[in-house]
Protein backbone atom coordinates (compact mmCIF):
# COMPACT_ATOMS: atom_id res chain seq x y z
CA UNK A 1 0.00 0.00 0.00
CA UNK A 2 1.13 3.33 -1.03
CA UNK A 3 1.56 5.87 1.94
CA UNK A 4 -0.80 8.33 -0.58
CA UNK A 5 -3.31 5.66 -0.34
CA UNK A 6 -2.86 4.83 3.60
CA UNK A 7 -3.41 8.80 3.85
CA UNK A 8 -6.27 8.32 1.55
CA UNK A 9 -8.01 4.96 3.89
CA UNK A 10 -7.01 7.16 7.15
CA UNK A 11 -8.72 9.95 6.22
CA UNK A 12 -11.59 8.24 4.46
CA UNK A 13 -12.09 6.14 7.63
CA UNK A 14 -11.64 8.35 10.61
CA UNK A 15 -12.32 12.01 9.13
CA UNK A 16 -15.50 11.08 6.97
CA UNK A 17 -14.11 13.03 3.87
CA UNK A 18 -16.39 12.70 1.14
CA UNK A 19 -15.15 10.32 -1.43
CA UNK A 20 -17.00 11.84 -4.13
CA UNK A 21 -14.26 14.46 -4.17
CA UNK A 22 -11.59 11.98 -4.72
CA UNK A 23 -9.84 12.05 -8.37
CA UNK A 24 -10.85 8.51 -10.41
CA UNK A 25 -7.12 7.36 -9.39
CA UNK A 26 -7.53 7.70 -5.87
CA UNK A 27 -11.02 5.86 -5.60
CA UNK A 28 -9.43 3.06 -7.98
CA UNK A 29 -6.43 3.20 -5.26
CA UNK A 30 -8.66 2.91 -2.43
CA UNK A 31 -10.76 0.22 -3.55
CA UNK A 32 -7.90 -1.83 -4.49
CA UNK A 33 -6.04 -1.36 -1.08
CA UNK A 34 -9.23 -2.04 0.90
CA UNK A 35 -9.42 -5.14 -1.61
CA UNK A 36 -5.93 -6.33 -0.60
CA UNK A 37 -6.40 -5.95 3.38
CA UNK A 38 -10.02 -7.79 2.85
CA UNK A 39 -8.16 -10.68 1.25
CA UNK A 40 -5.69 -10.80 3.85
CA UNK A 41 -8.04 -10.65 6.36
CA UNK A 42 -10.03 -13.32 4.77
CA UNK A 43 -7.07 -15.32 4.68
CA UNK A 44 -5.70 -14.94 8.18
CA UNK A 45 -8.93 -15.29 9.82
CA UNK A 46 -11.16 -17.54 7.60
CA UNK A 47 -10.43 -21.73 7.75
CA UNK A 48 -12.56 -21.44 5.09
CA UNK A 49 -11.55 -19.02 2.59
CA UNK A 50 -7.32 -20.28 3.76
CA UNK A 51 -8.41 -23.65 2.16
CA UNK A 52 -10.26 -22.63 -1.00
CA UNK A 53 -7.42 -20.08 -1.91
CA UNK A 54 -5.04 -22.90 -1.20
CA UNK A 55 -6.92 -25.66 -3.01
CA UNK A 56 -7.87 -23.60 -6.30
CA UNK A 57 -4.06 -22.39 -6.26
CA UNK A 58 -4.79 -18.73 -5.84
CA UNK A 59 -2.41 -16.37 -4.51
CA UNK A 60 -4.01 -13.22 -3.47
CA UNK A 61 -0.72 -11.13 -3.45
CA UNK A 62 -0.90 -12.09 -7.29
CA UNK A 63 -4.43 -9.42 -7.06
CA UNK A 64 -3.03 -6.06 -8.25
CA UNK A 65 -6.20 -4.94 -9.45
CA UNK A 66 -10.05 -5.72 -9.39
CA UNK A 67 -10.73 -7.41 -12.48
CA UNK A 68 -7.80 -9.85 -11.19
CA UNK A 69 -10.65 -11.36 -9.33
CA UNK A 70 -11.95 -13.43 -11.60
CA UNK A 71 -8.79 -15.53 -10.81
CA UNK A 72 -10.60 -16.53 -7.93
CA UNK A 73 -13.11 -19.67 -8.47
CA UNK A 74 -16.35 -19.18 -6.68
CA UNK A 75 -18.14 -20.11 -3.89
CA UNK A 76 -21.41 -21.11 -2.94
CA UNK A 77 -23.72 -22.39 -0.21
CA UNK A 78 -22.93 -26.30 -0.93
CA UNK A 79 -19.26 -25.69 -0.75
CA UNK A 80 -19.03 -23.70 2.73
CA UNK A 81 -21.87 -26.85 3.76
CA UNK A 82 -19.57 -29.43 2.75
CA UNK A 83 -16.76 -27.56 4.69
CA UNK A 84 -18.62 -27.08 7.43
CA UNK A 85 -19.88 -30.92 7.72
CA UNK A 86 -16.14 -31.82 7.40
CA UNK A 87 -15.20 -30.06 9.67
CA UNK A 88 -17.40 -31.19 12.49
CA UNK A 89 -16.71 -35.16 11.20
CA UNK A 90 -12.97 -34.57 11.85
CA UNK A 91 -14.32 -32.63 15.86
CA UNK A 92 -12.46 -29.55 14.78
CA UNK A 93 -15.18 -26.04 15.51
CA UNK A 94 -16.40 -24.31 12.65
CA UNK A 95 -16.50 -21.20 13.98
CA UNK A 96 -17.18 -18.25 11.02
CA UNK A 97 -16.64 -19.04 7.86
Amino acid sequence: MTMQSNQLMADYKFRNIDVQHFSKDQINQLQLDLLQEHLKYLTKNSPFYKKHFQKVNVDISQIKKVEDLKIIPPTSTELATTYCECQKRQGGHVGRI
